[in-house]
């Protein structure tokens, strides 16, 4: 039983295979009904990978009930209030209960001054529990990238005296950032992190540097390359390099709509190409309709580059989750129905679960702010906006939104099918069943 636990905890830590590590935690609990351990671990991939939101929250409650000293489980259920159910009165509470459960626990610390930080805008607080837990897990790399950036672009007006010289914040951020690289070398993305601090900085010589170390670690890793592209453009004004490291972001990875977005603009703005800009617009958009910075950078183009103002404001609609307008001359086809196998007695879980799962099926995070989530628009509506290059889109093989979405709907009706039973006794004897 704990080699199974332990092969399932390897697959969603080392693999990133979160539904071969599902079958094995289901084979746990199935062994095991009142293990709190294997119940609480399935409950953050419920949340985390599946995207159910109604049954992660069974199986955290049943978890913490059955071992009230559960971090792993309460911490999990703090970020699922957070994150989820958007209740911050209840993901506060159990960031207190983790902390006052274990008080040396950095987890639990590093978590709530991200809450405070994000969510309660306590930088304050933020900064206090951030201190708290750097010196209590001073080895985990993340934590100093973490600390780090709320150092160098929320907290900018923080000094501190140290041997009898103050030192700001940009000070403190950068020694965040390179005890982060010594704590993991082998990560490239703590070297391209220190190499945005620095840009940010105008220390771009020493930037450059860091960015070819990326490079040379990695020659292909699409979020090196994506940055790298905006430094050379941006600070070296070196257009054909910046150029090329574009090109090379989006083979590395296609499915990331932000590298697709980020060339239209160097493309319009660099290149004055409006027919390539409008193009890889489209391709972005087709990955990630819903996508707030696309349509809006989109819409912008349209305006002022395309003079197409009545299509300009249907991407503006979009922009700000108005979906209900179409493009002009153009028939959006209905999105595919459920199969016709899907259990009539699950209706009530797919609709509840649809929000959830668009969340979990976002294609990318913009690099400095902002989110993305899933919804359908019909590819059809690229012909109408005076694209000259659509046809090249096809030529990528993509799952559709309407693909995504079904394929997302079918893995959690998956899951609730497949759920095995909990229950057991806790810590005090008493039956902790929860219905």
């Amino acid at each position: 039983y704990e080699v199974l636990l332990q092969y399932a905890r390897f697959l969603h830590d080392d693999c990133s295979c979160d539904e071969e590590a599902g079958g094995k935690l289901r084979e746990c609990i199935t062994i095991d009904p009142s293990d709190s351990r294997a119940i609480g671990f399935y409950a953050k991939l419920l949340h985390e990978h599946f995207g159910d939101v109604g049954l992660s929250d069974r199986y955290f409650r049943q978890a913490i009930k059955i071992d009230p000293t559960n971090m792993e489980a309460i911490l999990g259920y703090a970020k699922f209030m957070e994150e989820c159910r958007e209740n911050d009165a209840m993901a506060e509470h159990y960031y207190h209960l983790a902390m006052k459960t274990d008080p040396s626990s950095g987890d639990a610390l590093s978590q709530y001054a991200h809450f405070l930080q994000h969510r309660k805008r306590d930088y304050p607080g933020a900064l206090k529990h951030y201190r708290e837990a750097v010196d209590r897990c001073y080895e985990d790399a993340e934590l100093h990238v973490d600390y780090g950036e709320f150092l160098s672009e929320v907290y900018t007006e923080y000094r501190e005296l140290r041997n009898g010289e103050w030192q700001d914040s940009s000070m403190l951020a950068e020694e965040q950032y390179v005890q982060a690289i010594e704590c993991a070398p082998s990560e490239v993305s703590y070297y391209v992190q220190l190499a945005n601090f620095l840009t940010r900085k105008k220390r771009h010589k020493e930037a450059f540097k860091m960015y070819q170390t990326a490079l040379t670690m990695d020659e292909n890793n699409a979020d090196t390359l994506g940055h790298y592209a905006s430094f050379l453009e941006e600070s070296k004004k070196d257009h054909d390099g910046a150029e090329q490291m574009f090109l090379r972001a989006i083979r590395a990875d296609k499915r990331n709509p932000i590298y697709l977005y980020n060339y239209a603009l160097f493309c319009q703005d660099r290149r004055k190409d409006y027919a390539k800009a409008d193009d890889y617009f489209q391709r972005a958009l087709q990955i990630d309709p819903k996508d707030k910075d696309v349509n809006e950078g989109y819409a912008q183009f349209l305006r002022h580059k395309m003079k197409k103002k009545k299509l300009a404001a249907v991407y503006f609609a979009r922009a700000k989750g108005d979906f209900s307008k179409t493009v002009p001359g153009v028939v959006e086809l209905p999105q595919e129905a459920p199969s016709s196998s899907d259990d009539d007695s699950d209706d009530s879980d797919d609709d509840s679960s649809d929000d959830d799962s668009s969340q979990a099926s976002s294609s990318a995070a913009s690099w400095t702010s902002g989110s993305s989530s899933s919804a359908s628009v019909s590819s059809s509506s690229s012909s109408a906006s005076g694209s000259t290059a659509v046809s090249s889109v096809s030529s990528v093989a993509r799952e559709g939104p309407g693909d995504k979405k079904a394929r997302l709907r079918k893995m959690i009706k998956q899951s609730r099918k497949e759920a095995p039973t909990i229950g057991g006794k806790g810590q005090d004897g008493k039956d902790c069943t929860v219905s």
